[in-house]
């Protein structure tokens, strides 16, 4: 991997855009024309979002690159906002599931709801629009002539293969194309490329199937998808960290605020195939004439030449309804569609989980002491240890009623590791770091549809766990790193963990209730985990009744303070993340990771 500053001028340039789109769309354009307030707060209509992640930029009084942006909208319409975020996947779930819940949607594409049985909206207007591209380190792109020409997707692919000098390939970084757009977008534009620009259809997905397992794969060990997350804002976040990787598919907007503020990247468009984001804003079924008046004043009020010159100019996305002012932007030699039909998206979602991408490799480490046997969970008359219990279950399609989607569900050729630990094994760990004694491991490899015989076996095993002891998490977690290696080198043809991890995509999950009260301490564990091949393997944290554990990470940036929290600390080091269960289940927790995997 390698690694050399530099930046292009399209994320300084777009800092005027909002001066030169004035001049493009006419001579001082006027202001929108104002909707009279509701002088009667009483009277204002209020309306419930669920909005994508990514327009916390717009909407998020704390986290908006203009607070004034939503006081305006909200002022001059008379409409109350109740906006919450989501991901694309999971904000289409949760309106399926309860469709009375909200009035609007905002997310960047309206895919993962125009797939559902039930059709849920009843109007839709696209705001804007972002590209899916290539942010590529810059000396990798001028390496490759990418920062002169554009290359295609097979021209992708190919440098994914071993370099005939270094043996490398070109890696790169994406979100889940289950989960999130960003992902589906890149995935769905490289299937259409293949597919010499033709929509796809099930027949022409078997077809390119080769293909996608050829960039997606790889050479293995260091080319093809090297790391996968559930967040196209999380995962811009931690690129620059990320020395594994070349590149990052994410939205142009994302991949224009990282370059602006690192320089880590410069942008690259597939000259035969990019995939679009219009964001728009839906108005769903269950809703009253009054509310939907005041959803025809929203969108009046978003494609008006203010609302449309601060979306371009504080969130770096394009103008739907002036042209003129993305001038700035380059023109997209080639846009492509995601499959609209459920059944090519389907089949598209499933040959990339099943065929096209490294196989997972997934390691739980389970508190299982006797905490766990506490019935304070989720608000139900369960013990923790049962909810984990129903969790696994409802992630092996076990239960019919399954609230759990096929995409989100253990995959097909996926190795499932649970490791349950709790008291200290006394001398279990030499000074050399090998281990003297070991803990019992389940191992399922996933075959076959859900409820196969390995599954009901991992089921019936880790129901037959019964709370007990304290909690050695150091000694458990460092033992999880070990096991995993080893297995890993037994299982590779010449002994190497370097070569398993080539062909899988290996995750550690660490679920526990409290902090650790016996064994080895972080620091202890740190010194040995070093020594270790497969340091990098990223571990998330799961805080099982602890509070709101993850928003104290998140707060804290600094490197010291996170170290004064070894949970954050334990998830920074490794390149994981922290999860809590204080706002949301242990499944939506669980069902959340398994993007990350």
């Amino acid at each position: 991997m390698r690694k050399v500053p530099g930046r292009s001028m399209l994320g300084l340039l777009l800092t005027v855009v909002g001066v030169l789109g004035m001049l493009l769309v006419g001579l001082n354009p006027p202001e929108p024309v104002p909707v009279a307030p509701v002088v009667d707060e009483d009277a204002r209509v209020e309306l419930k979002m669920l909005a994508g992640s990514e327009l916390r930029d717009l909407l998020d009084p704390e986290d908006a690159a203009d607070p004034e942006f939503r006081r305006r909208l909200e002022r001059e319409t008379g409409v109350s906002l109740k906006v919450e975020f989501t991901g694309s996947l999971s904000g289409a779930e949760k309106i399926a599931a309860s469709p009375k819940a909200y009035e609007l949607a905002w997310f960047a594409s309206s895919s993962y709801l125009d797939v559902l049985r039930k059709s849920y909206v009843q109007d839709r207007e696209p705001v804007m629009e972002s590209p899916v591209a290539l942010g590529v380190r810059p000396e990798v792109a001028a390496e490759y002539g990418w920062d002169q020409e554009a290359p295609t997707w097979k021209e992708i692919a190919a440098k994914t293969q071993p370099d005939p000098q270094t043996g490398e390939g070109f890696a790169f970084a994406m979100t889940d194309p289950a989960m999130s757009n960003s992902g589906l977008s890149a995935l769905a534009a490289a299937a259409t490329a293949f597919n010499h620009g033709e929509p796809l259809s099930t027949a022409a997905i078997d077809a390119v199937g080769p293909r996608l397992t050829s960039l997606f794969r790889g050479n293995g060990a260091t080319g093809g998808l090297q790391r996968i997350s559930d967040s196209s804002g999380y995962l811009a976040d931690q690129f620059p960290a990320l020395i594994d990787v070349d590149a990052l598919f994410n939205y142009e907007s994302e991949l224009l605020t990282l370059e602006q503020d690192s320089g880590v990247v410069e942008l690259v468009y597939p000259s035969d195939g990019v995939a679009m984001a219009d964001y728009p804003l839906m108005l769903l079924n269950e809703v009253s004439s009054e509310q939907k008046e005041a959803y025809g004043r929203l969108t009046g009020w978003l494609m008006d030449s203010w609302a449309q010159t601060r979306i371009v100019q504080d969130t770096r996305r394009r103008s739907v309804a002036f042209p003129g002012l993305n001038q700035d932007f380059p023109e997209i030699a080639e846009e492509v569609a995601i499959p609209a039909s459920k059944t090519e998206l389907d089949d598209l979602i499933l040959t990339y989980q099943n065929e096209s991408r490294k196989p997972p490799s997934t390691l739980y480490v389970i508190d299982t002491s006797g905490s766990m046997g506490n019935e304070e969970i989720e608000g139900l008359t369960q013990t923790r240890m049962q909810a984990l219990s129903n969790v696994f279950r409802e992630l092996s399609g076990g239960d019919a009623r399954s609230a759990v989607p096929q995409f989100r569900r253990f995959r097909n050729r996926e190795q499932v590791w649970i490791l349950p630990f709790n008291s200290e094994l006394p001398g279990q760990v030499a000074a050399d770091g090998t281990l003297r004694s070991r803990r019992d491991l389940i191992l399922a490899t996933i075959t076959g549809p859900p409820g196969s015989a390995a599954q009901q076996e991992l089921m019936a095993r880790v129901d037959a766990i019964e709370p007990t002891g304290s909690t050695a998490l150091y000694d458990a977690l460092y033992e999880g790193f070990y096991r995993l290696a080893e297995l890993g080198r037994q299982e590779a043809p010449d002994g190497n963990w370097e070569t398993y991890s080539g062909r899988h995509y290996s995750t550690i999950v660490l679920l526990t209730d409290g902090v650790t009260g016996k064994g080895m301490n972080l620091r202890h564990f740190e010194e040995l985990w070093k020594k270790l091949p497969n340091r990098d393997v990223p571990v998330y944290v799961v805080a099982i009744g602890q509070g709101p554990v993850a928003t104290t990470c998140e707060n804290l940036k600094d490197p010291i303070q996170q170290s004064e929290e070894p949970l954050c600390r334990l998830a920074a080091r490794t390149g994981g993340r922290v999860f809590d269960t204080s706002t949301e289940s242990l499944l939506d927790v669980m069902r959340e990771i398994r993007g990350n995997q």
